[in-house]
């Protein structure tokens, strides 16, 4: 079972929903001004995750000399 089906899963999307939910009512000029960052970091944050699931199933992320 993937691990946001689970109880706790679904818990803490929840919370962090909610906690979204919040910072966007309460701090609207600073979550706008701060989207730009939080673009950049999710970059790096979503190379290691979709690289990490890749492992075994003939990925080409930690491959050398695999530039196009």
């Amino acid at each position: 079972m993937p691990w946001w089906r689970s109880w706790p899963g679904i818990s803490g999307l929840g919370l962090l929903a909610l906690a979204a939910l919040f910072l966007s009512v309460t701090y609207p000029g600073q979550l706008t001004t701060a989207l730009p960052y939080l673009g950049l970091l999710a970059c790096p944050l979503m190379h290691l995750v979709m690289c990490s699931g890749m492992k075994g199933k003939g990925s080409s992320c930690d491959r050398p000399g695999n530039e196009k």
